[in-house]
């Protein structure tokens, strides 16, 4: 049992570098840039596995599968699987949700992790200091959409259990159950309720805190906090474990040190860039 204590505090701390490391590979130098962004390099251990690569040379040419992204398999790899089911790790994941949802209870929290299920960077407008513009949110939300979507292989291939399966005194709070129209398929609830790994929203926060810090670098600590609390509000409203919660965040940043190198998304976060700089700007 201890080896595999070790194992699994191993991946934990080795998905938090991911995040760090990729996080710090977007940031970089974005204090004082004030054009689009430069294409920027992969992170090394990245790389390696193949998970990044950059498109090749020249003009936007706007594929319609979307900006280049991480490939789904090569985030199977980079994450590792969950802990066993029947594990000691599993047990202390599902009493870290049930504290948190004790912790919330009755608290303005619960209320707006509940609120955070909505899948939008809008959610994130605290933590910039200004509502997101109305000409930068479509961008914004589809960036993150496609960053979260780098989520959907793992969760297919690792089929996790929500923290509700089985655990009733686990609170399925807003998104954390499955639609009707879900319901109604059984195939599709079936699909809902096991596909805990990786967090799809906890890596659309991560892709909004890092776009909007990369444009408003000096709200960057901020946005990252608001990044780390939109995460734990899946665990809140019983949607996802905290390790769901930690490769959601390492997928989201992995997945947007490889849009970065997109030259349409370039071209589109310039224009984005302009609008969320001027909402900050006061009033004449």
């Amino acid at each position: 049992m201890r080896a595999v204590s070790v194992a699994w505090n191993g991946r934990r701390r080795a998905a938090r570098a991911l995040v760090a490391l990729a996080l710090l590979a977007t940031l970089s130098g974005c204090a004082t840039r004030t054009a689009p962004a430069p294409v920027r390099p992969a992170h090394p251990q990245v790389a390696i596995a193949g998970a990044v690569t950059a498109p090749a040379a020249g003009s936007c040419a706007r594929p319609a599968a979307g900006y280049h992204s991480l490939d789904g398999t090569a985030v199977i790899a980079l994450l590792g699987p969950p802990p066993d089911v029947q594990g000691e790790a599993q047990q202390r994941e599902l009493d870290a949700v049930l504290a948190v949802q004790r912790a919330a209870r009755g608290t303005p929290r619960r209320a707006q992790a509940i609120a955070d299920s909505t899948a939008s960077c809008a959610r994130f407008a605290d933590a910039l200091g200004a509502e997101v513009p109305a000409a930068a949110l479509p961008f914004l939300d589809r960036v993150a959409w496609q960053a979260s979507a780098a989520t959907g292989a793992a969760k297919r291939h690792y089929r996790r259990a929500r923290p509700y399966v089985g655990h009733p005194a686990v609170e399925r709070l807003a998104d954390a159950a499955a639609s009707p129209a879900e319901a109604a398929d059984q195939d599709a609830a079936d699909a809902h309720d096991y596909s805990s790994y990786p967090s799809g929203h906890s890596a659309f926060g991560a892709a909004c805190a890092i776009l909007l810090a990369d444009m408003v670098p000096e709200r960057a600590a901020a946005l990252f906090e608001r990044a780390r609390s939109y995460a734990e509000s899946r665990e809140i409203v019983g949607a996802h474990f905290p390790r769901d919660v930690e490769a959601g965040r390492a997928a989201g940043a992995l997945a947007m040190a490889s849009i970065r190198q997109d030259a349409c998304f370039r071209e589109d976060e310039a224009q984005a860039r302009k609008a969320v700089r001027a909402a900050l700007q006061p009033p004449n």
